[in-house]
């Protein structure tokens, strides 16, 4: 297996694009269709993510998810954030997962509230 930086550069090239999506999926935010359709939150943020991955794949390299957003969510939220990642993967992105801790507010307050 090649390593991340040979496959990032191999993407680029092949689609002749250097863009990441970043998703940071927002529970408030999403679209109020998603929320009535779905009776879990999870499953909500789950279906936004990958029909964000549809409408980008073809010119996106990477999808960058931001775990705070995802683990806000608990036990759901994490298997939603590992689904998504496949899902990411087999649409063709590479995928990085952003989990570093100590970061802006918004995120700050997000891990506060999963973890709180």
């Amino acid at each position: 297996m090649q390593n991340f930086a040979d496959r990032l550069w191999g993407a680029v090239q092949d689609k002749n694009s250097r863009v990441c999506v970043g998703l940071d999926p927002y529970r408030d935010r999403l679209p109020s269709y998603l929320l009535e359709t779905y009776k879990k939150p999870a499953e909500a943020v789950e279906q936004f993510c990958c029909q964000i991955v549809d409408a980008v794949a073809e010119h996106s390299v990477a999808v960058k998810l931001q775990a705070a957003h995802f683990e806000v969510l608990r036990g759901d939220g994490l298997r939603v954030l590992w689904s998504v990642a496949d899902y990411a993967h087999n649409r063709g992105l590479l995928v990085i997962i952003d989990g570093k801790r100590n970061d802006i507010g918004a995120t700050a307050q997000a891990y506060a509230t999963a973890y709180g």
